[in-house]
């Protein structure tokens, strides 16, 4: 890809993330309407039923209905069936779809009257399926499919989940999201209240639907966002959008097409991951940023690892059956090289500063047309 291409994709790419991140600058207070509890709220955490699937421990018959009523610190085991309901959690909590017989099914999805609330009090407004708000301890999520392929409000950015101002780990879950939005979001996690949260993705899969797809969103430098051995995909804009203070990002599975990107970020630990099929399969920018690349697998990539930020990229395996670029480092990187090896790329490195080769350093070449172009 020539100069003049790359350089026109990275504008188109960046300039509609800074639409995100001026939204999230201007975000105001959250705002959501919480059914009424039709039960009586006990005092003792202890274990309860949502659906009929345990006899004799049907306690509610709606999620919205066990969030509300039980104690904080409680587990609700959610039966198999379809639950057309948003939910909003207010409280610390433990939330898991449960198998009963052969089937372990347990979908929550888009209500019939379509979405409600806002996740930032600006426009467009976020409208999460599942929605984590200022809980003062973590909520636990697991076995869940979250669909929201039915949200078809083209005005309004869906989530399937959004952790604001709240810790917590989603283990086991699905996330679907909808093809209707102007950005839609599988995991969006912010923090309003500044008490810098950590919410854990694993085991997970997450499917992205259009070009304006983000499968884990962190706008918050404060909070931190662990993503781990889980599969997201798609025809998405970007599978993760990294901007905390302390993340990790190992052990996941990669692949977006239709030229969206694999991971952005600036200081986060990103280790292990096989991505594959996008323009960027790795994207730092912040000047000042210290992310720590290894041991990732980046296959069939337009440009594997673009970083005119800081950190270190090392013992990484770079692929390309046909060709593509391995590291463009943008004429002004300060990352260290070293210990990766490239296969079959047109070019291995690109925009060099300095003036300076990095070939000796960087890695082991094989199959690349041109190892090295530095900066006129």
């Amino acid at each position: 890809m020539n100069a003049r291409v790359r350089d026109k994709e990275n504008g188109a790419f960046l300039r509609k993330l800074s639409c995100r991140f001026a939204l999230v600058a201007a975000a105001g207070s959250i705002f959501f309407a919480v059914e009424a509890p039709t039960h009586a709220q006990t005092t003792t955490a202890k274990t309860y039923y949502v659906g009929t699937c345990k006899p004799g421990k049907a306690d509610y018959t709606t999620i919205q209905e066990a969030v509300n009523g039980v104690p904080a610190g409680s587990t609700i085991n959610v039966c198999p069936g379809i639950y057309p309901e948003q939910v909003t959690i207010l409280q610390p909590l433990t939330l898991t779809g449960v198998q009963s017989g052969d089937n372990a099914t347990v979908v929550v999805t888009v209500p019939g009257t379509g979405l409600y609330g806002e996740a930032y009090g600006s426009s467009p407004p976020s409208q999460p399926l599942i929605a984590v708000l200022n809980t003062g301890g973590p909520v636990n999520i697991s076995g869940l499919t979250i669909d929201s392929t039915g949200a078809t409000n083209t005005s309004l950015d869906p989530v399937d989940i959004l952790f604001d101002t709240s810790s917590g780990t989603i283990n086991h879950v699905l996330l679907l999201e909808p093809q209707t939005g102007e950005f839609n979001y599988g995991l969006l996690v912010y923090d309003a209240g500044a008490v810098s949260p950590t919410v854990t993705l694993e085991n997970s899969v997450i499917s992205m639907a259009n070009q304006y797809s983000f499968g884990v969103a962190e706008y918050a430098g404060t909070s931190s966002v662990n993503v781990s051995n889980s599969y997201l995909h798609g025809s998405g804009s970007l599978a993760i959008l990294s901007l905390g203070k302390a993340d990790t990002i190992t052990g996941n599975t990669i692949d977006v097409n239709a030229g969206g990107a694999g991971i952005y970020t600036n200081s986060a630990t990103v280790t292990g991951n096989t991505i594959s099929n996008t323009a960027f399969a790795l994207y730092t920018l912040e000047a000042s940023g210290s992310s720590a690349v290894s041991n990732n697998t980046l296959v069939n990539n337009t440009t594997a690892f673009y970083s005119p930020g800081g950190g270190t990229f090392k013992g990484n395996m770079i692929v390309s059956t046909t060709s593509g670029t391995g590291v463009d480092l943008a004429c002004s990187s300060t990352i260290a090289l070293s210990g990766n090896t490239f296969i079959g790329l047109a070019t291995a490195l690109t925009d060099v500063p300095g003036g300076g080769t990095l070939q000796k350093n960087a890695g082991k070449y094989f199959g690349v047309a041109t190892i090295e172009k530095l900066c006129p």
